[in-house]
């Protein structure tokens, strides 16, 4: 199987937007799974914390937030490294 060549700026646009949209889609789908057993009138998320599967791990949240952080935190170095540091090709 060969392989994409990603020097190509076609190639590499086009695979930035198949990530985009498989990014997308895994926000909308978290986002049915997370706001399923919303409730709007007392503005909570409910939840059994003696259920089988990720639901008992809502307990310890404090990873999930903390991994969260630090890749947003570091999407927004590497953004601004990008910006800072970029040089147009000399052909």
């Amino acid at each position: 199987m060969k392989l994409p060549n990603f020097r190509l700026y076609q190639t590499q646009a086009v695979a930035g937007l198949l990530l985009g949209i498989v990014g997308i889609g895994f926000v909308v789908a978290m986002s049915f799974v997370t706001f399923r057993t919303f409730d709007s009138q007392q503005k909570v998320i409910w939840y059994n914390p003696n259920a089988s599967g990720l639901a008992g791990a809502r307990e310890e949240p404090w990873l999930g937030l903390a991994l969260g952080a630090f890749s947003f935190t570091a999407a927004l170095v590497v953004l601004f490294a990008w910006q800072r540091l970029k040089e147009e090709i000399i052909k």
